[in-house]
C-alpha cells in the first residue's frame, strides 16, 4: 500500500518556487521525481488548510527550513506525534547559530531556538546537506543522515570565451559573510580594479547591506532576486570568474556557522560556466586548487594572487570550469539525491505501521484549529522581528526594497 507523504508549505507552491530558493533545490526537485511519486503520494499542503482528514490519512509529515522555530510547529508535531504519525524535518543550514551580519537573525530569539531544539528531537528522520551540519545535529537527533545538494546536469554552459573585459560575480543573499577579512576582501577588489581599470567589470548580486560606500567598489549592483530569476541572471551574462569569500579560521564566532553551509555556490559556478576563488574553509574543501577551483587563505596577498592569476590565464579558467562540471556530474547530479531521498523514505516506511484506524477525537481536533490560529501569529510576530531588527540596524535601503515589494504585489 502506497504510503502518503505530506510537505507543509507557506504559500501556494507554485509562489513559493518563484520566491524560496531553498524549498525548489531540495524538497520539490527531488519528492517531484518519478522515482518517489512512482511510489508514494506526495502532497503539498498549506498548515492554514490542514484538515482533521488529512492528518489522518498521511503517514509522513515534512518540514524544512525554518518552520521550526515556530511554537505553532511545536504544537502541531506534538498533536501529529500523538496520532502515531511520522515527522521528518529538512535543513540545509545551522539555524542554531545564526551570525550578527544575517537577516534571518531574528528567527532564533528567544524562545525560538528552543522551539527548534525541541523539534529537531522529536523528529523522526532528520536529513541534511553535509556531514559537517550532520555532525552539528546529531548532539540532538541521533538519526541525522545526509542527502546534498545537487542541480541538474543536462545543459551545462560551456567555459566563456576569452575576452579583454572579464566578469566577475560576487553573489550573497544575505550580506558579505566576513568580518575580521572584509576590510581586506574590499581593498583586494579595489586594487584588481586599479590594476586592470575597466577591463575587469564587478557584479556585486543579492543583498549586501553589510558593504559601505559599494558604488565606489562595484561597476554594478543588483538588488537580490527571486530564485528563477537569479538563475536566468548568471545564465545569461557572461561571467568568467565566481568569488566566494567566507569567513573562516579568522571569525571563531561564525565559523560553525560558515562551515555548516553547502557548496551551492560552487555547483551553480559549474552549471554556468564560471571558474570560481572560494575561501578555504569547510563546505569547499572538496575544491583542488587549479583543477576545479582555487581555494584560498582569508588573507590579503593570497586573495589578490589568485584573483589576479585567474583573471589573466585563460586556460586555468577553462580547465577550472572543465574539472568543476565533471565533479557536479559525477557526485552533484539530481539524479543521485532523488536515489537517495528514496531510500531514506523507504527505510522511514518500515516502521509506519499499515491500516492504523484512527478516530476522530475532538480534544484533538481543537488542538488543531489552535495551531493553524497560532501559525498565523507567529509568522505576524517573526514578519514584525524582522522590521525591528532592519531599523535597529538602520538597513533603511532594505527596508525601502520590502515596503516597494508590498506595492508591487498590491497593485500586480
Amino acid at each position: 500500500m502506497r504510503k502518503t507523504i505530506v510537505i507543509f508549505t507557506s504559500e501556494k507552491v507554485d509562489k513559493l518556487v518563484k520566491k524560496n530558493y531553498t524549498f525548489s533545490l531540495r524538497i520539490k526537485s527531488n519528492f517531484d521525481s518519478p522515482l518517489i511519486q512512482n511510489k508514494y503520494r506526495v502532497k503539498y499542503i498549506k498548515i492554514t488548510d490542514l484538515s482533521w482528514r488529512t492528518m489522518r490519512d498521511t503517514d509522513i509529515f515534512v518540514f524544512y527550513k525554518a518552520q521550526f522555530f515556530l511554537k505553532s510547529i511545536v504544537n502541531l508535531i506534538s498533536v501529529i506525534k500523538k496520532l502515531g504519525k511520522t515527522v521528518l524535518f529538512d535543513m540545509d543550514d545551522y539555524y542554531l547559530d545564526l551570525p550578527d551580519y544575517s537577516s534571518s537573525r531574528h528567527l532564533n530569539e528567544g524562545c525560538r531556538r528552543v522551539n527548534m531544539v525541541d523539534n529537531i528531537e522529536r523528529s523522526d528522520l532528520v536529513v541534511v546537506s553535509t556531514s559537517y551540519l550532520r555532525n552539528q545535529f546529531l548532539k540532538y537527533n541521533k538519526n541525522t543522515f545526509i542527502c546534498e545538494n545537487t542541480i541538474y546536469t543536462d545543459d551545462f554552459k560551456k567555459p566563456i570565451k576569452n575576452s579583454s573585459v572579464i566578469n566577475i560575480l560576487i553573489t550573497s543573499g544575505d550580506n558579505l559573510k566576513l568580518n575580521s577579512f572584509k576590510d581586506d576582501f574590499l581593498l583586494c577588489l579595489k586594487n584588481i580594479k586599479k590594476k586592470f581599470g575597466d577591463n575587469v567589470v564587478l557584479y556585486f548580486l543579492g543583498k549586501f547591506s553589510n558593504v559601505e560606500n559599494i558604488s565606489q567598489i562595484a561597476d554594478h549592483v543588483i538588488d537580490k532576486l527571486s530564485p528563477s530569476r537569479y538563475l536566468e541572471f548568471i545564465r545569461e551574462k557572461d561571467f568568467h570568474i565566481g568569488l566566494v569569500p567566507l569567513g573562516a579560521e579568522e571569525d571563531p564566532d561564525t565559523l560553525v556557522s560558515h562551515s555548516s553551509k553547502s557548496n551551492i555556490k560552487f555547483l551553480e559556478f559549474a552549471a554556468n560556466g564560471i571558474a570560481g576563488v572560494y575561501s578555504d574553509i569547510e563546505p569547499y574543501k572538496m575544491i583542488e586548487t587549479g583543477y576545479n577551483g582555487i581555494l584560498v587563505k582569508n588573507n590579503l596577498d593570497d586573495w589578490y594572487y589568485a584573483v589576479e592569476k585567474i583573471i589573466c590565464d585563460y586556460d586555468l579558467r577553462e580547465r577550472i570550469v572543465q574539472n568543476s562540471q565533471k565533479v557536479v556530474k559525477e557526485k552533484y547530479s539530481k539524479e543521485i539525491s532523488q536515489n537517495k531521498w528514496l531510500k531514506l523514505l523507504d527505510n522511514l516506511s518500515l516502521a509506519i505501521q499499515d491500516d492504523k484506524n484512527i478516530s476522530f477525537n475532538i480534544i484533538d481536533f481543537i488542538k488543531l484549529q489552535y495551531c493553524k490560529l497560532d501559525y498565523h501569529i507567529n509568522l505576524f510576530h517573526q514578519k514584525f522581528l524582522f522590521i525591528r531588527m532592519l531599523i535597529r540596524s538602520r538597513e533603511y535601503r532594505e527596508i525601502g526594497i520590502r515596503i516597494l515589494n508590498i506595492f508591487r504585489a498590491f497593485f500586480k
